[in-house]
């Protein structure tokens, strides 16, 4: 039971390793209208007032077209990147290594 256990936590920390993976999380949930999912990308200290805006854009339908496949063109700084939706018309977001994993920020 404990090599189960182990195993997951190991892939679920694989998937916000990178920025590119955490912007694919974070799009995926705004593509598929899930609040909740996006908001859980964003840093905390920016969670509160970026999760407003978020909500609000989702329940206004206010998202930008988004691609079918969603690939990035990533520009990793350092603790800091910026991840850009390939064939968007350069919707993207910014993303800041935190607590030991990447974030949209």
């Amino acid at each position: 039971m404990l090599l189960l256990f182990s195993v997951g936590c190991t892939k679920k920390e694989s998937q916000v390793d990178t920025p590119e993976a955490v912007a694919k999380i974070f799009w995926t949930a705004i593509k598929n209208k899930d609040i909740e999912a996006a908001k859980a990308q964003v840093h905390e200290p920016a969670r509160a007032q970026l999760g407003k805006m978020i909500a609000s854009d989702i329940l206004g339908d206010n998202v930008p077209p988004l691609p079918k496949e969603l690939l990035f063109k990533v520009e990793e700084n350092g603790e800091t990147a910026i991840a850009v939706i390939l064939d968007s018309d350069g919707v993207g977001c910014d993303l800041i290594k935190a607590d030991g994993r990447w974030w949209v920020h």
